[in-house]
């Protein structure tokens, strides 16, 4: 009941419902989708979900980070900037800027402990996430000529 209708959804997990109105695939999901297509991250056409839901986004941050570990234990130092610019800019752009107004509705919507734990990790991983990103990039700034 939480995520899928028939009827209005109490947390719909849709970036652009939380930016846009709630008109989904706006402008938004536009982004969201360009951003996965430079990063040649392409979602399971078979799970049909939109671009823009929560799972989607959190699954290509795990691969942005992933492919910047892999980049630094191969020693590439460019190729983990590059990745570690992504993951800075889709936090930015996207989670940063819709996760905490779904934690939000997610708690006010539900007693099940289950989701309200989601609701407050994934608010703090985020909020980690965004800092260690900042931080990271930060270090390498000043070491980096």
């Amino acid at each position: 009941r939480l995520f899928v209708g028939p009827g209005p959804l109490p947390a719909p997990p849709y970036e652009s419902v939380y930016r846009e109105g709630w008109r989904v695939m706006g402008e938004t999901t536009l982004d969201v989708r360009r951003q996965y297509a430079e990063a040649g991250y392409v979602l399971d056409p078979s799970l049909k979900e939109l671009p823009d839901r929560a799972s989607a986004e959190l699954a290509f941050m795990a691969l942005l980070s992933e492919e910047e570990a892999r980049a630094w234990e191969d020693e590439d130092v460019s190729t983990a900037l590059g990745w570690l610019e992504r993951e800075r800019t889709f936090l930015k752009d996207h989670l940063t800027q819709w996760t905490p107004a779904f934690c939000d509705r997610l708690l006010a919507s539900t007693h099940a402990a289950f989701y309200r734990s989601v609701a407050v990790a994934l608010r703090e991983i985020i909020a980690l996430d965004a800092e260690r990103v900042k931080a990271l990039a930060g270090l390498l700034e000043e070491a980096l000529p």
